[in-house]
């Protein structure tokens, strides 16, 4: 696949039903493999460094005159998206679905999410380190009390 991918507006495809995965589908025809395109030629270093260069990738090679604004809807629909394929493939492997799971899928599913979060900070501009310290600071100084356990 060539560096200069256009991606087309999944309304125009869907009827105007949008799903985060749609919204950077290729317009070119044939079989695609997204994740195996957005890693290649990546220099994987840290963590961070890595999201950033994915992030860089996916808007340079980005629907032409999509905002800001609607990246930002893609990958806020992307997270929850990524947090639904992995419940499906929990229950499955619960055996609370139809057919079965395994636990490699369930785990794959588990890090989409985590990527797909870690995208997201980065398209709204925040430091996911920092705001996962703030986050659980925050869920520390709680305390672990059963609150309705509290007065007795």
């Amino acid at each position: 696949m060539s560096d200069d991918t256009r991606w087309e507006d999944p309304r125009d495809t869907f009827g105007g039903q949008v799903s985060a995965k749609d919204y950077f589908r290729p317009q070119e025809p044939g079989p695609f493999d997204y994740l195996e395109w957005l890693v290649q030629d990546l220099s994987f270093g840290s963590l961070p460094e890595t999201i950033r260069a994915v992030n860089a990738k996916v808007r340079a090679h980005g629907r032409q005159g999509a905002t800001d604004q609607e990246l930002r809807d893609a990958m806020a629909m992307c997270v929850v998206e990524e947090a639904g394929e992995f419940i499906g493939e929990y229950r499955r492997l619960r055996g609370f679905a139809r057919r079965a799971g395994n636990r490699e899928q369930m785990l794959s599913e588990l890090a989409d999410v985590v990527i797909s979060a870690l995208m997201a900070f980065d398209t709204f501009g925040a430091d996911a380190h920092a705001a996962i310290q703030v986050k659980l600071a925050k869920i520390i100084s709680r305390g672990y009390v059963n609150k309705e356990n509290q007065n007795g």
